[in-house]
């Protein structure tokens, strides 16, 4: 997805489905500045789940997609070879499927036209994303799944232009949310009014 430090906070309270923005405002603050993806993944290996939470989630609101799909690992309940802890992953992060979906879903639709070259480990990462997704969505009611489904369709529509084309795109293929003509019609033509050209066509 773009990078848009104007849309940091809404992008923040929508995918995480709920947390206050007070929260992710604290976390900017408390968040090390040099912490990085690979700094979560030697604090979960300690034991210190809630700091490596704490600094996945920023960075995938950030626009990181390696973060994004780990958090869909974590909330779905897999746990990183090597942890350890007095308390298990699954008792410090309980299952939690809509998040779980909700993660891997931004993660497997990441944008990755505005990267000069993606990493391997970054392309990894979408491709694992969108193959957990049919596994995700077999465990959770219907119910839960347009829940996560609308979080996803919110991060999206706070997001830039070129993010509200792409959701088009998801509403007219029903890939990652239900199909919705309408719903596409109407993401393709509030992205025209934005400057991105390619939703032009998709309107006609």
């Amino acid at each position: 997805m773009k990078k848009n430090p104007m849309t940091f906070v809404r992008r923040a309270r929508l995918a995480l489905g709920g947390f206050a923005v007070a929260s992710v405002l604290a976390l900017s603050a408390m968040t090390p500045a040099h912490a990085t993806f690979e700094a979560g993944v030697q604090a979960y290996l300690n034991g210190q789940y809630t700091q490596a939470l704490d600094i996945w989630r920023r960075f995938a609101v950030a626009g990181d997609v390696r973060s994004k799909k780990i958090l869909g690992d974590v909330y779905s309940g897999k746990s990183l070879e090597g942890a350890r802890s007095a308390a298990t992953p699954l008792e410090a992060i309980p299952v939690d499927n809509v998040q779980a979906l909700v993660w891997y879903s931004l993660a497997a639709h990441h944008d990755f036209s505005t990267y000069q070259t993606p990493s391997a480990e970054e392309v990894n990462a979408r491709i694992l994303a969108e193959q957990r997704l049919p596994e995700i969505r077999a465990r959770m009611s219907t119910s839960n799944v347009a829940k996560a489904e609308k979080l996803v369709a919110q991060t999206f529509e706070a997001g830039s232009a070129y993010d509200l084309y792409r959701l088009g795109d998801m509403y007219q293929k029903g890939a990652g949310i239900a199909k919705n003509n309408t719903k596409a019609l109407q993401m393709y033509t509030l992205a025209q009014a934005r400057g991105v050209g390619e939703a032009s066509a998709a309107c006609l």
